[in-house]
């Protein structure tokens, strides 16, 4: 949009509006847009930035953070179940098993497969909840703490379908989070930016 457009329109944006454009702008790298989306933003008489953008950009962070604790969890899992599948298939795993090491390394492989599932599932939850608030998707993975986020990766977790069965549990967990953030902090009255 060319400058003097901006300077009319970006002031008469609704929170919700300016959030989801703050939350393109991220994921496009695109600070400028950012900062013109935010020096913009209605202030209300508390010295705070309007209430119907703080309300969704908490309830954003307060996903992600409820996000993160399982995803860390379910993570190490992962990594410690792959350590242990890789120890069991070496010589070393033979040598210190003797016999049964390739049935135990079956079963961990299964267990394996169930934890990346539930990360499957963990991240098409929170792409559900992105586009139901209107937001780009992948946006409240970026929320994730950089060890979790960078753990999340591996493309086993992000393709392949995921099994509605897991998603369902996952998707209540975050919007639950998202609402419980959102009754914390109702939206204050809009401020007209006269």
């Amino acid at each position: 949009m060319d400058p003097p457009g901006w300077k009319k329109v970006y002031p008469k944006l609704r929170g919700a509006e300016r959030f989801a454009l703050a939350a393109r702008a991220v994921l496009r790298g695109d600070p400028q847009e950012i900062r013109r989306l935010v020096q913009t933003c209605p202030w209300q008489e508390a010295s705070r930035l309007d209430g119907e953008f703080l309300a969704p950009k908490h309830a954003a962070a307060a996903a992600s953070q409820a996000m993160a604790v399982p995803g860390a969890f379910l993570l190490g899992w992962r990594h410690a179940l792959a350590t242990l599948e890789r120890f069991l298939l070496s010589g070393v795993g033979e040598l210190t098993l003797a016999e049964g090491g390739e049935a135990l390394a079956g079963f961990v492989a299964l267990a394996r497969d169930r934890v990346t599932a539930e990360l499957r599932a963990l991240v098409e939850a929170s792409r559900e909840l992105d586009r139901d608030q209107g937001l780009p998707p992948g946006f409240l993975l970026l929320g994730l703490p950089p060890s979790v986020e960078a753990w999340l990766e591996p493309s086993d977790v992000h393709t392949g379908g995921s099994d509605p069965e897991l998603v369902g549990p996952w998707r209540a967990f975050l919007a639950q989070a998202w609402e419980e953030s959102l009754r914390a902090e109702p939206p204050a009255g809009r401020t007209d930016p006269s």
